[in-house]
């Protein structure tokens, strides 16, 4: 298909009478173009404060241990259920779960049903009247 002898209104290149969104959006787009790359932030704090002293090396890497874990709002309201906190707690509850383990099958009573009681019931009269069921925390602690 030749589009050199094509009808000159389907060109779609139409004459610009004007902004397309505006003069204000003009002038701004205008500007934008002139100044892109020349903008230079001018700091907040200034550099030389008597008595300070520069900082002289990296920042740690230990130092989000030492970040408080409550807070104080406006109001006074004290804040101890942070995401700061969680995540320290996760760490020490760790232990508590550990040692929970290594202790809950002598502080349910397994050992003491196993060894002292002949794998008996406790309290029970007579062993073939007694329901069977698992003794405490066995499956859970020590399978055997």
């Amino acid at each position: 298909m030749d589009f050199k002898k094509f009808d000159p209104k389907f060109k779609n290149d139409y004459e610009l009478t004007g902004p397309e969104f505006g003069e204000f959006h003009f002038k701004r787009e205008k500007w934008l173009e002139e100044n892109r790359g020349q903008f230079i932030a001018s700091p907040v704090v200034p550099e030389k404060i008597p008595g300070l002293t520069p900082r002289m090396g990296p920042i740690p890497a230990t130092r989000l241990w030492w970040r408080k874990t409550g807070s104080f709002e406006r109001n006074g309201f004290f804040n101890i259920h942070t995401h700061v906190f969680n995540t320290k707690f996760i760490y020490v509850w760790f232990f508590v779960f550990l040692a929970y383990g290594w202790i809950e099958a002598p502080l349910h009573g397994y050992c003491y049903e196993k060894d002292k009681d002949n794998g008996e019931r406790r309290n029970s009269v007579y062993d073939k009247l007694q329901p069977r069921q698992l003794p405490l925390m066995k499956i859970v602690s020590r399978p055997s």
